[in-house]
């Protein structure tokens, strides 16, 4: 494997580090300074001088970083990056990375050749390529290769590291969204052991026939009233009896707005049922409303 090496030879005294890591040799050398006045003062004063300070830095080339192409069953990127699922675009581009290096010998590479690669597969390309490569540098997956023979710009080659982190990966199952209902424990429905039966719907023009969502919440308050005499209804007790009764499903922002868009028709109220809740009854225009609009559909 290519490394970074660093020799320090002081008279007698010698210090050598090397690792793929450059800021660990960093490191190192600072540690080995900060510890050098201990060490020389076992030497004579006049020993320790710039003319037998000896400081060489190597990097050795690094090593090709592909495998076999037999070892990536997939013939094409595309259906690699179906198979393996990657769950974001970071993972997406080091994914790609390792399919190009392995399948395609690929060994240095810029954030434009990824993009392409991505694109000729057909897939969604990342939002920011040049944040991905970052992210990718800083976890070791890949590194700056600038000096590439006959290229200029900024190349990169993966790591063992990256190539490991792609073998390993598993796929995700994507999170299914929970979608948070509105807990109405606290609030007590009036009229809700009622029946179709009981309200003697078939005297009535079908509910769900209605094109208009007021004309049903209407006339649902209308046979309420003639039934059973029901006066008075809060907006969740309508909505209640329009899905259980008559099978029409209506938001609270449809039933508020239907009540705000036809004040003339209800009387409001603070209701005596459920304590900072408003209550309703259909006033005379709003009984004259259903029989002249809405019964002669029957």
């Amino acid at each position: 494997m290519g490394e970074n090496k660093l020799k320090i030879k002081i008279g007698n005294v010698e210090f050598e580090a090397e690792s793929e890591n450059c800021e660990f040799i960093s490191n190192e050398r600072e540690k080995f300074f900060a510890s050098l006045p201990n060490v020389m003062a076992a030497f004579p004063s006049n020993y320790y001088n710039e003319t037998n300070v000896q400081e060489e830095v190597v990097k050795e080339l690094p090593e090709k970083r592909y495998v076999e192409k037999d070892n990536i069953p997939f013939s094409n990127l595309s259906s690699f990056i179906q198979e393996k699922g990657f769950a974001s675009d970071t993972d997406l581009t080091i994914g790609t990375i390792y399919y190009c290096n392995c399948k395609e010998n690929l060994e240095y590479f810029s954030t434009n050749d990824i993009k392409d690669k991505i694109r000729s597969a057909k897939k969604k390309l990342p939002n920011n390529i040049s944040q991905c490569f970052t992210n990718l540098v800083s976890k070791g997956f890949i590194q700056p290769d600038n000096n590439v023979d006959g290229k200029k710009g900024n190349f990169y080659s993966i790591t063992l590291e990256g190539i490991d982190f792609v073998e390993k990966y598993v796929k995700r199952e994507k999170s299914k969204k929970v979608i948070k209902t509105k807990k109405n424990s606290n609030i007590n429905l009036r009229y809700n052991d009622y029946t179709r039966d009981e309200f003697n719907v078939d005297n009535y023009p079908s509910i769900v026939s209605l094109n208009k969502n007021s004309d049903k919440a209407i006339l649902v308050m209308y046979i309420a009233m003639k039934e059973k005499e029901i006066e008075y209804m809060e907006p969740r007790e309508l909505q209640n009896l329009l899905l259980k009764i008559f099978n029409v499903n209506l938001t609270d922002a449809t039933i508020n707005g239907i009540f705000k868009n036809h004040k003339t028709l209800f009387y409001k109220r603070n209701s005596e049922n459920n304590k900072g809740s408003k209550e309703l009854k259909l006033v005379s225009e709003g009984i004259r409303y259903v029989e002249e609009n809405i019964l002669e559909c029957k």
